[in-house]
């Protein structure tokens, strides 16, 4: 951050992932963008985002002046989309702490299973760089990596869970993110460290122990 004010660039946050929650972008951002879609919402039935702009920033009056000039050009969100969107949040609070306790259960137990060569989560808060808000966790989404990669496939077929590619549903959703993302890439992938076999996680509202007991199903014999 301290960089981009010398250079005079803003610097611009989504702060989807994590969500509001557990982060406060705005400690370091000039902008702050997040999908509502996702966590905020959480039932996956409206589509909504935001766009923050920091009052402390150098930038804010630019900024605040390129998105009203947005605004009088494209309309703004639809009246029942906005409606269905406020219905949805009024618990996204209690539903991100309790999707932050789920994922550091699960990605807890699968850290010490035998078949797990690494799991992709913030091991404390200290990752969000001075960001973290008190009393927040650590978010819903994680990845992992199975040390026999052909075992990734049934694995994947028979765990119980909604699959797909979004992230902080009320129900947990797990994909294979690489072959997703990077289908026509896969080899520069693998080099970076994100390998073809790679399974992504969404913890949803589910208790800590049904989940736990989900993937011990779907591990089982590997």
């Amino acid at each position: 951050a301290p960089a981009l004010r010398v250079a005079g660039i803003p610097l611009v946050i989504d702060d989807t992932v994590a969500t509001s929650v557990n982060l406060n972008a705005l400690v370091h951002a000039d902008l702050v963008t997040t999908s509502l879609t996702k966590a905020f919402s959480g039932v996956g039935n409206v589509m909504a985002g935001a766009v923050t702009v920091n009052p402390g920033s150098p930038h804010h009056g630019a900024l605040r002046r390129f998105l009203e000039a947005e605004l009088a050009e494209h309309d703004p969100l639809w009246a029942e989309d906005a409606a269905v969107l406020e219905e949805n949040s009024r618990d996204f609070m209690d539903r991100a702490h309790r999707m932050n306790a789920g994922a550091e259960a699960l990605t807890d137990w699968l850290s010490r299973h035998p078949a797990v060569e690494r799991v992709h989560y913030p091991t404390d808060a200290s990752v969000f760089g001075g960001m973290a808000r008190p009393g927040g966790g650590r978010g819903c989404l994680f990845s992992f990596i199975l040390k026999d990669a052909a075992a990734a496939a049934a694995v994947y077929d028979r765990l119980r869970l909604c699959k797909g590619p979004s992230l902080g549903t009320n129900f947990s959703l797990c994909c294979p993110y690489t072959l997703l993302a990077h289908y026509t890439e896969l080899e520069w992938a693998a080099q970076c460290g994100v390998p073809a076999h790679l399974l992504r996680v969404s913890v949803g509202l589910e208790p800590p122990e049904e989940l736990i007991s989900r993937f011990a199903e779907a591990m089982r014999n590997i």
